[in-house]
């Protein structure tokens, strides 16, 4: 059982075993593995409590926590339930951080309300899906849709509940979230709220507007004018504010989608905004904490229950992951993406899952062989420096 950290680390040799075997670790409870990888067969054997077998980890996660990243498997993995090339079950969960940037721009209001398609809404309503002309990239996600509340925000997820302002981030409901004004706001009673296309192919901007929305119950109650903006390709927020109320509680940012990681542009009362305008940029790298991420397996898999290429059962999160679908035999998995060993050979079929070759972490030969860490083949990529002696030559050390 790992409860810690375990990097930079591999094994080679075989592994035979009851319930929870894998070529690295039986279990990764509480624990990260990065950066590590295991060449050894893996076996299983049936026993009254079941049987957990991957090439790398038998059964990883538990309260839905256990990090691997960056691994790989080449063994191959046999055994009865839940056998995986890589993981034979997965519960541990993924939480999305990725760092933005805010910044001051200037006011510049499109000014949609007359121009704009109308969204009507009452007090503590949702919007119905409302599809974007591009997709736009929110928290490492592609989004076709949104949905706008009455209450100042979009968010990108179905279901979302109306509520009141809170601070950001916040693992309540509403989550997914850009606030432009985010309040108790009543469209019902007085303004208008707009959305409308600017801009060419390539380049576009998604504007949402809320014109002279009252605070609350009654017509022209602490009225609020603002836009959110979405910008095509750069997937950067803008927000824009004409005339606000500066009484109201009020929020402003954005959150992921299980409110663990966000940007708080303004919270609280007397919060002035009148005429500013925000900017905010998305930066990577996106770091996912917890599950399996940026990992593969080649080895061949086989069992009776639960088996998959790269997981045999999963309940919890898989990212930009693969495994061989011929060395494997087998064409599925309970997550990640199954690829010809050609495509597994391919630098592009990881760059563009941002893998990084850069720092780099991994490195690989392409066409030849799979993917390799960097750290085990560095011996190999920086030779000794030569030295030439002649006979009158004196070295020292």
């Amino acid at each position: 059982r790992n409860y810690g950290t375990i990097t930079n680390c591999y094994s080679v040799g075989g592994i035979e075993g009851y319930s929870y075997v894998g070529g690295l670790v039986g279990r990764n409870y509480y624990g990260t593995i990065s950066n590590c990888y295991s060449e050894g067969d893996v076996s299983g054997r049936s026993s009254s409590s079941g049987m957990y077998v991957g090439g790398l980890v038998g059964y990883n996660g538990y309260n839905d926590e256990g990090t691997i990243i960056n691994c790989y498997a080449e063994g191959d993995v046999s055994g009865d339930e839940n056998v995986g090339g890589l993981v034979g079950y997965n519960e541990s969960f993924a939480s999305i951080f990725l760092d933005h940037t805010v910044s001051p721009i200037p006011f510049s209001l499109r000014n949609i309300r007359l121009t704009g398609t109308a969204v009507p809404l009452g007090s503590y309503e949702m919007s119905g899906a409302i599809p974007l002309p591009f997709n736009f990239n929110f928290y490492d996600t592609d989004f076709s849709e949104l949905f706008i509340s009455s209450n100042g925000y979009i968010t990108f997820l179905s279901g979302q509940y109306v509520s009141s302002a809170r601070p950001l981030p916040d693992t309540y409901t509403p989550n997914g979230l850009i606030a432009g004004f985010w309040t108790y706001m009543d469209p019902s009673v007085g303004g208008t709220i707009r959305y409308q296309t600017l801009g060419s192919e390539g380049s576009r901007q998604f504007v949402i507007g809320f014109y002279n929305v009252p605070y609350c119950c009654e017509p022209g109650y602490y009225p609020a004018t603002f836009e959110i903006i979405l910008h095509e390709g750069t997937n950067n927020i803008e927000l824009q504010y004409g005339s606000t109320p500066s009484i109201t509680l009020i929020s402003v940012g954005i959150e992921n989608f299980d409110g663990t990681d966000g940007l708080q542009v303004a919270y609280g009362y007397d919060v002035s905004l009148n005429y500013e305008g925000f900017l905010i940029t998305p930066e990577g790298p996106v770091e996912r904490i917890g599950a399996i991420s940026r990992s593969y397996s080649t080895g061949s898999v086989s069992g009776t229950t639960n088996v998959g290429g790269l997981l045999g059962d999963n309940e919890g999160t898989v990212y930009l992951s693969f495994w061989d679908t011929e060395t494997s035999g087998q064409s599925s998995s309970d997550g990640g993406t199954g690829l010809p060993t050609a495509e597994m050979q391919t630098a592009s079929t990881f760059t563009d899952a941002r893998w990084d070759f850069n720092t780099p972490v991994w490195t690989i030969d392409e066409g030849v062989d799979y993917p390799h860490l960097w750290w085990e083949l560095a011996p190999l990529l920086h030779a000794e420096p030569e030295v030439t002696l002649w006979t009158s030559n004196t070295i020292s050390w």
